[in-house]
Parts: structure tokens; sequence; C-alpha cells
């Protein structure tokens, strides 16, 4: 999904189904993460914006480097966040929070994102692997089968409705991909910057 991709030029002459189909991926890949019965462990280091944001929010445990950051740049450019990732990030961070992020387009260093309740540790930079590792070997030594049925049944109540919430995601990118502001965003990216210029 690389916003300086010559596929976006393409885009309004695609068929409708086509577009449908390409603006299904996304949704399917979140679903896939979400459907996992196995505990997920998301190690992050450096960036961890739009789709990447979306998809650490589908695993059960987040961990980061300390110099880590977190945004969700899709408003800005004139597009939704997808992937069934909305009514995720309401229930983990919270309404407001997750205002601040979708709707002022805050980018939240680590520490910030873990007051907030998206991250568990923050660790030293170069270290998240590892602090992910050593949760996974914690519940490897945890009874498989009590803790597939325990991780469903969290998600069951605690996103259970996610799908269903934010299921107009994809049409809603149809639409988005062919608006005058999301154009305009990719020239502006496309545009090489001039020295000096921010």
């Amino acid at each position: 999904m690389d916003l300086r991709a010559d596929v976006w030029e393409g885009l309004p002459e695609l068929e409708l189904e086509d577009r449908r189909q390409l603006a299904a991926h996304g949704p399917r890949l979140a679903r896939a993460w979400m459907g996992l019965e196995q505990v997920t462990v998301a190690a992050i280091e450096g960036p961890c914006f739009a789709g990447g944001l979306a998809l650490a929010a589908m695993c059960d445990f987040r961990v980061s480097g300390r110099s880590a950051t977190f945004a969700a740049p899709e408003v800005a450019i004139g597009l939704n966040m997808a992937w069934h990732s909305v009514p995720r990030l309401v229930r983990l961070l919270g309404p407001q929070p997750t205002r601040r992020l979708l709707l002022l387009g805050e980018t939240w260093d680590a520490p910030t994102a873990h007051d907030f309740g998206l991250l568990d540790h923050v660790v030293d930079d170069e270290a998240a692997v590892a602090q992910a590792v050593e949760i996974a070997h914690r519940v490897a030594r945890r009874p498989v089968t009590a803790m597939r049925m325990v991780t469903r049944a969290i998600e069951a109540t605690q996103h259970g409705g996610d799908v269903a919430w934010s299921g107009a995601d994809g049409e809603l990118q149809l639409v988005n991909w062919t608006s005058r502001e999301f154009a305009a965003a990719r020239a502006a990216i496309k545009t090489p910057r001039r020295k000096g210029q921010p």
C-alpha cells in the first residue's frame, strides 16, 4: 500500500469489482490475525504506523523498544482507518485517546502508548523481540488447550462485534481512494522536497 506506487494512478479505471477485491485484502488479513487461537505477541521497533498499528492492535500482547513511535496518518491524507481497527482501538485505548490518535493525528512515543494501554511493555531499543519471546515462553509453559479456549473467550467478549461495527471499511476505502483529498495527498507525497522544505 505504498502511496508512491503507480497502482493508485490507475485505480479509477479499474472495474468496481477489482477495486472491491483490492479493498478487501487488509480487512481479510486483520480477520485472519483476529481468528488465531494461539496467543500472539507483537515486538515493535521503530515506526508503527497505519496498517502496522492496525495489525499490532490485533495481537494479544505488544512490546516495543523505547524509541518506537505510533501513529495513524490515514485521516490526514483523506482515508479512513480501516481493517476493523477503529472499534479495536476504542476498546484498547478508550474513545478519547483513539480520537487523539485518529482525528488529531497525534504521534505517540512508546511511553505515551504504554500509558494509554496500547503497550504491555516498553524495553530498551533492540530488546523488543527478546521480551516478546520471553512472553511467548511463559505462554508456552501453560496448558495449550486451556490457553486457546481462554484466548478465544477474551477475543469474543472484548472484540466480538468489531467486524460487524466496521463491516463497511472496505466500501469506505473505495470512496476515499477516488477522492480529491487523497489524490492531493498522493501528489504531495510523490513530489520531492526541496532542501530546507518541511
